[in-house]
């Protein structure tokens, strides 16, 4: 399992890498525009890095509509704590592993349990609700402090057939894609 799920986290960090600057900026205005069909919040999202979908522009459209975002504090233990996000990309900071932090304070390891949705990142996900993480379990200790619906934020040529799971890993009850948008599971 463990090798399966390397040789997949490969092969989608390959085919992020090969995106152009342009088109993730076309895909992130995309996920921006289906911001209008994910309720009144609060939501627990995440700011895109490394290749993930850009989700600053879905953040802007949601604090233009003043809904609530929680962004996740990535501790050095790999935990997620959570801040309220105040829509100035210009205040986020980088905090380990490059994870964009809000200047906030601290809502502590529980506040992701105030979200009415949740924002997840993944590198791929599949109608079962399996969800390919970075690997190092950050969402999946989250996730189980919370009882909202979870969206894995994919692309839409990551919303694969299957992905290998193991026991630990938190289900997805649906995925945001720029161009198909929610898709419940």
């Amino acid at each position: 399992m463990v090798t399966a799920k390397a040789a997949l986290r490969s092969s989608v960090r390959e085919r992020r890498a090969l995106r152009s600057a342009d088109e993730r900026e076309r895909l992130g205005a995309a996920l921006g525009a289906h911001a209008g069909a994910l309720g009144p919040g609060p939501i627990a999202a995440f700011v895109g890095i490394r290749g993930e979908p850009d989700t600053l522009p879905l953040l802007a459209e949601l604090h233009a509509r003043g809904v609530r975002v929680l962004l996740p504090l990535l501790r050095d233990d790999l935990d997620l704590e959570w801040a309220d996000y105040d829509g100035d990309p210009g205040s986020l900071t980088e905090g380990p592993r490059g994870v964009l932090h809000p200047p906030g304070p601290s809502l502590g390891l529980g506040g992701i349990a105030v979200a009415a949705l949740v924002l997840a990142p993944a590198l791929a996900v599949d109608t079962a609700g399996h969800r390919l993480g970075q690997g190092g379990g950050s969402y999946d200790r989250a996730l189980a402090r919370t009882s909202a619906p979870v969206l894995a934020v994919v692309f839409d040529d990551e919303l694969i057939a299957e992905v290998p799971a193991e026991s630990h890993d938190r289900p997805v009850t649906g995925a945001l894609t720029p161009e198909a948008g929610i898709r419940p599971f």
